[in-house]
Parts: C-alpha cells; structure tokens; sequence
C-alpha cells in the first residue's frame, strides 16, 4: 500500500491509499481530502480504512509504503500495529535531488571556470589525490 499526497485547487491535501498486487498492477483503495496532514487527521481516516478491511474480513495490510512523513507514520503505527512501513524510495531520490542539484551545479560551474575536468577518474588518479590530500591534511 502506498500513500501519496496531492493539493487540490482548493489547496486541501489529498491522501491517495494505493494498493499493489503480486504482479505489480496498482489500484486505488481510498481518496481522502483532508484538512491538515496531522496524526489526528491521519489517524481517523486510517481507522476508517481499517473498519472497511474488518468489515470486508480482509488481512490488514503487511507493508506499507509512505514518504518520511512524521505524521502519517505514527498514524499507521497506531492503527496498524503488525504493519512493516518502509519509506518510498522515490521520494528520498526526489528530496535528495532537489537539494543536491544546487550544489552539483554549482559545483560544476566551479570546476569548469577553473579548467578543472569533470570526466570521470581512473583509480590510479584517484589514489593520487587522495595521497595529496592526506599528506597535506
């Protein structure tokens, strides 16, 4: 199960409950628009998912996939105490991304204006520098 988030044009969050088969298809399970993206809130519409699992006689979910939202974390450790949670990768390479980028390019302006070559080293090179910088550390 993966949980997204969105924002309307009404700038309410959407929390978007994913399910995953074995083969790999997904379908939606849920759509909620919520008002803020505390644990309270979180908190009753997972309760609401876990009464339709109940009702349905279904097994609760056995993983559960979601960004590092604090929030939601503790919700889901809450309502669905025997679920693994694991951090979606995509969102960790996102926020890495858009954090790392400003420096890679920064990065490169600087080794471009000073003639530095961005190609990458052999090891035997690499080595070498990292002599130097031991010995003048």
């Amino acid at each position: 199960m993966d949980y997204t988030y969105k924002t309307n044009r009404f700038g309410l969050p959407i929390l978007d409950i994913i399910g995953f088969t074995p083969t790999g298809a997904t379908f939606h399970m849920a759509l909620a628009f919520i008002q803020d993206e505390k644990q309270e809130t979180y908190t009753v519409i997972l309760r609401c998912l876990a009464e339709a699992y109940d009702s349905l006689g279904l097994a609760y979910p056995r993983t559960i996939l979601t960004d590092k939202e604090k929030a939601l974390i503790n919700a889901i450790r809450q309502v669905f105490r025997l679920t693994n949670i694991m951090v979606y990768l995509w969102h960790i390479n996102i926020n890495i991304m858009k954090k790392a980028r400003p420096l890679l390019r920064d990065q490169i302006a600087i080794a471009r204006r000073d003639n530095i070559s961005t190609r990458p080293m052999t090891k035997a090179q690499m080595d070498k520098e990292l002599r130097q910088m031991v010995d003048t550390g």
